[in-house]
């Protein structure tokens, strides 16, 4: 595992222990945000949504007290600013002081002969704004080692890092959309020449992984891409959306107003791989990983803890519930317009162009007659019948967009409570795109909760009730492992698995869900909403939702 690749988050974490118990510790910020990649003599593809997060990572810091945050968005954002930013906080700081530096924009990788510090013969690279391979624009990137240095040289401070990019392609599910639509944070360009970055000393190699005064968390897997999505009706990051909530309370899974390392993991986990749509897998490591020792601490000086969250769980939920957008913004391509008639007229649905923040894109299958419906982050998310010169019905209009104007409001769920830990695996991996006939596997781990639900909402707007069904225990025993088979069958697309434990049975909630009509899929989606909100409002819950990407053999 490389210390520092595209696509992370360097949380150091270790404080004085003087520091910690008197309570001095004061809070800064450096947030850095990169769209703008062609400015400046920059040759990279522009981004969308790191200005986003930039600027909410920098509000939500301010909100848990910071003393100070400095905002370095697009061109202000070059190398020498950045270094002498960092150094400047740390020269006012105070030993024990907490300093969180944020990166949202792209990443890459570099060829290295040094294997003592890169194993995997990669240098994993920041980029900034005006970079391009050739000289003088070549100085506009960062190398991991010289964070690393960074690190080392701020050792008297809490220091947080937080890098939202990604340095290498995907080797599990296929990105469909071209550029126009899906935005990834990875680029690729040509070899340097005439490098005026310094090169790593060999003596920098050969660290652990992760230092005593460090916790690590890398928002993917070496081998994923790390792509832009809608939230809120706005591109962003799905690491930087949830460490910003994870900052305002939103991982305090024990309501002590004190956010703990194992907390922030927890929280990280589920929401980085439910916003992506499964795309990310987050990686988290910190000394004593694990163990009371280390999960228990806490992340920040307690003075400037993050602040709690002003709701509890199940208000959470039901407010999340009840937020559904009034719209759902869609990209509609000219081969699909005909189609897709029968959307236009829905009052819920506005269209918009390609560059705009949408959460599906339409368009006409060039081998079926039928409509594609395609993710921000590149998935099939359905396919809908379609045949040349008849649009769609308005059953099956009202149900695609009620699906999909609730599927960001279900994925917020889990950022809502103590998430509940999920799996779903299958034949080519956890995430990957599963093909009719396969068998995946649910795995829960051990937890409090002894009552399961769960829900398939599917890409078209379907909604059954997979667990319990007549004939299966009301209750299971919380304290040992579980697994549960399931067969991928038509139709194919973008599925939520809506995994619901509960310290109470939700006999109510089944009830309602076995009485929805297959014949009536456009109801589907707002009954499914309403009665998860009663449900949540009462009792005692934890959820996970997860994406299931199906395809035809």
């Amino acid at each position: 595992m490389t210390r520092l690749f595209a696509a992370l988050v360097f949380l150091i974490l270790a404080l004085p222990a003087q520091a910690q118990s008197e309570g001095e510790g004061r809070l800064w910020g450096l947030a850095i945000g990169i769209d703008r990649y062609q400015a400046q003599g920059g040759s990279l593809l522009d981004l969308r949504g790191a200005v986003n997060d930039a600027r909410d990572i920098a509000a939500a810091l301010r909100e848990a007290g910071a003393v100070e945050v400095a905002l370095l968005l697009d061109e202000d954002a070059h190398r020498d600013a950045i270094f002498a930013t960092i150094r400047d906080i740390a020269r006012r700081a105070d030993p024990g002081d907490s300093i969180v530096i944020s990166y949202a924009g792209h990443g890459g990788r570099e060829p290295t002969t040094d294997l003592v510090a890169e194993p995997d013969g990669f240098s994993e690279v920041t980029l900034l704004g005006g970079f391009r391979p050739e000289a003088p624009h070549n100085y506009q990137r960062i190398f991991d080692h010289e964070w690393r240095a960074l690190v080392r040289e701020l050792s008297d401070y809490t220091v947080v890092l937080v890098f939202d990019s990604c340095h290498s392609g995907t080797a599990n599910r296929t990105v469909e959309l071209p550029d126009a639509v899906s935005s990834v944070r990875f680029a690729q360009y040509g070899p340097v020449t005439d490098d005026l970055v310094p090169p790593a000393r060999r003596a920098e190699g050969g660290e652990p992984a992760v230092l005593e005064h460090e916790v690590y968390l890398g928002a993917t897997l070496d081998d994923l891409v790390v792509p832009e999505i809608v939230i809120g009706g706005q591109w962003r990051g799905a690491l930087s959306v949830s460490f910003a909530q994870a900052l305002r309370g939103r991982a305090d899974a024990a309501g002590d107003g004190v956010l703990t390392r194992g907390e922030l993991a927890d929280f990280i986990d589920a929401n980085v791989r439910t916003l992506s749509g499964a795309r990310q897998f987050p990686q988290v490591v910190y000394p004593d990983f694990g163990t009371a020792g280390g999960d228990d601490r806490p992340l920040l000086a307690r003075v400037i803890t993050p602040v709690a969250a002003t709701q509890s769980a199940d208000q959470c939920s039901a407010a999340a519930l009840a937020a559904t957008p009034a719209q759902l913004a869609v990209h509609i391509a000219p081969d699909a317009q005909v189609a897709a008639a029968g959307l236009l007229e829905l009052p819920e649905l506005r269209q918009v162009d390609t560059m705009a923040a949408a959460g599906l894109t339409l368009m006409a299958d060039p081998a079926r007659p039928q409509l594609l419906a395609y993710t921000p982050t590149g998935d099939r998310g359905a396919e809908m019948p379609a045949h040349e010169g008849r649009p769609l019905s308005g059953d099956e209009a009202r149900a695609l967009a009620a699906r999909w104007r609730l599927s960001g409001t279900l994925e917020q769920l889990a950022g809502c409570a103590a998430p509940l830990a999920a799996r779903l695996t299958g034949p080519r991996g956890e995430g990957a795109l599963h093909r009719w006939g396969e068998q995946v596997t649910l795995s829960l781990p051990p937890r409090d909760e002894p009552y399961l639900t769960m829900i398939v909402l599917n890409g078209t707007g379907a909604a059954q009730l997979l667990y319990p069904l007549p004939g299966d225990p009301e209750s299971v025993d919380p304290s040992a492992p579980m697994q549960l088979d399931f067969a991928v069958t038509a139709p194919h697309g973008t599925d939520l698995l809506i995994v619901l434990a509960s310290d109470a049975p939700q006999a109510s909630l089944h009830r309602q869900l076995r009485q929805l009509d297959p014949r009536r899929q456009a109801d589907h989606s707002p009954l499914l909403a309403e009665a998860l909100a009663q449900t949540l409002a009462e009792g005692r819950h934890r959820i996970a939702v997860l994406p299931v990407h199906t395809a035809p053999r």
